[in-house]
């Protein structure tokens, strides 16, 4: 069934269908390209570098002659620049083109969209953004998120995951298509409890807890935050510990050093990232035997850039990551200054055998900050960047916090920013914090960046304590948010 014609059914209707596909094998559901990607990637895991050389050399070809044939925005700027496809043979050479980021993206997003490719293949998605408000931009319904399945549940086999293990997954936003606004429901087809994240007070951490203790989840996947306010409520009232698990699978936030300690002595098992992004050009996750991150060359081109713009030869040297991507037909992602820093250390990890580029000291434009309550209780403030429509028409925004219980907006309006927009932030801030959460706009030209030349979406100057704050010691790491042979892209 297509996924347009199940979102329309009555949730009762979706409970049926979900009931349904639980009574077939995971493997036999998931769609052909996820197959072929898993099986791909099962048959490549151990290619020596030759090999994997060859074979991006290849698609970077494919990628190249395809953007500049369908794209009108990478055409132009390369035909100004001199370049044709017949100049990019393969990874190397891509250094000649130019870089586009999340400023290009916003600015030409109908020039960056493949001619061609049917409406009805185009999901929108968002990124994080560093420039104080999300970024929208285009995926292929099948080809991107098909393979993106695929990649993510190969990852997540290092710590032993396999299609239709029970997980719990506690994360903001609604729940899994129950149609309704309970604190957690159940979807059958994966075996998976939703659990709502935000306003995560010591009540519910209870019911979370008693949820864990009945459903015996194998994994648990949630944000670095949620996790460490977990193992801290374990700690305090749990002794006993909770059943065992096989992997926290953290994302979608920076994680520090000191949760990983907690979370891994706490709640007894493996604290687990990855690195990632909506764009959806470079990932990487850890290994099984470390914590180092092994970028997958299968899924796209990471390049390492120092502040000039000049590639980054030499391991060890840290740089800006700059992704090209392998399985975006609709908006092609190329040479893409994802704003993220990080050192390649390694051409191959020794320890697992893997041809995979080591990529570690990752830190995220997000910081991984949090919303503090009157009451003292903690919120991630994803809970209000999930919600990309309500920024349609806002040019910039940042969140500030100097007392408990008390959010600034400060917003760099757009043409269309009306009171309705204001009266939709209210809104928006109630069902995400509660109505004791009060909130107050400044409306400002323009939203300075910080002393590195980053925006921060929170400004927080609450003290909430070790919970979430950077020990100085101790770097940062990104985690992250949901190849083969590159398939035969549409031409609709």
């Amino acid at each position: 069934m297509g996924r347009s014609i199940y979102h329309r059914l009555p949730p009762p209707l979706q409970w049926g269908v979900k009931r349904a596909l639980a009574l077939i094998p995971p493997a036999w559901r998931q769609r052909r390209l996820t197959r072929q990607v898993r099986t791909f990637l099962l048959a490549s895991e151990f290619w020596p570098r030759e090999t994997w050389r060859a074979y991006r050399d290849k698609k970077v070809r494919e990628l190249v002659a395809y953007a500049y044939e369908r794209v009108p925005y990478y055409r132009e700027v390369w035909k100004a620049a001199g370049i044709s496809p017949v100049d990019v043979d393969g990874v190397a050479a891509l250094r000649r083109l130019p870089f586009i980021d999340n400023r290009i993206l916003t600015a030409h997003a109908l020039d960056l969209q493949a001619r061609g490719v049917s409406p009805r293949h185009k999901i929108a998605t968002q990124t994080g953004g560093t420039m104080g408000r999300p970024t929208r931009l285009l995926l292929h319904r099948r080809v991107s998120q098909d393979a993106e399945l695929a990649f993510i549940q190969d990852l997540w086999r290092r710590v032993g995951y396999r299609a239709g293990a029970r997980r719990i997954i506690i994360r903001v936003g609604g729940d899994p298509g129950t149609g309704t606004s309970k604190l957690y429901a159940f979807d059958p087809s994966n075996n998976t409890f939703f659990f709502r994240s935000y306003r995560l007070t010591d009540d519910k951490l209870a019911l979370l807890i008693d949820l864990i203790r009945s459903f015996r989840p194998e994994y648990l996947h949630t944000y670095p935050s949620v996790a460490t306010l977990l193992a801290q409520y374990v700690e305090r009232h749990e002794p006993a510990g909770l059943p065992p698990l096989k992997a926290v699978l953290a994302s979608s936030e920076n994680s520090y050093p000191h949760q990983r300690e907690l979370i891994t002595r706490v709640l007894r098992t493996r604290f687990f990232t990855w690195y990632g992004h909506a764009e959806q050009a470079i990932l990487a996750g850890e290994c099984e035997h470390s914590s180092a991150y092994h970028i997958y060359p299968g899924y796209g081109v990471c390049e390492l850039v120092d502040p000039a713009g000049r590639v980054v030869e030499q391991l060890g040297q840290p740089g800006e990551l700059v992704g090209t991507g392998f399985y975006n037909p609709v908006m092609p992602i190329v040479r893409y200054r994802t704003g993220d820093f990080g050192t390649v250390t390694a051409d191959e990890c020794a320890a697992c055998g893997r041809s995979y580029a080591l990529l570690e000291h990752v830190v995220g434009h997000h910081t991984q900050e949090l919303i503090v309550h009157r009451e003292g209780h903690l919120s991630s403030v994803l809970g209000v960047l999930a919600r990309g429509a309500y920024y349609h028409n806002v040019r910039q925004f940042q969140i500030h916090q100097k007392v408990p219980g008390e959010l600034v907006f400060r917003i760099v309006k757009a043409e269309r920013y009306g009171p309705e927009d204001e009266a939709r932030f209210q809104v928006l801030i109630r069902e995400r914090f509660g109505a004791s959460m009060q909130l107050s706009f400044d409306y400002v030209n323009e939203i300075p960046p910080t002393a590195g030349g980053k925006w921060k979406y929170l400004i927080q100057e609450v003290d909430a304590g070790r919970t979430w704050a950077q020990p100085a010691d101790q770097p940062a790491v990104r985690a992250e948010p949901e190849a083969g042979p590159l398939p035969a892209w549409p031409r609709q």
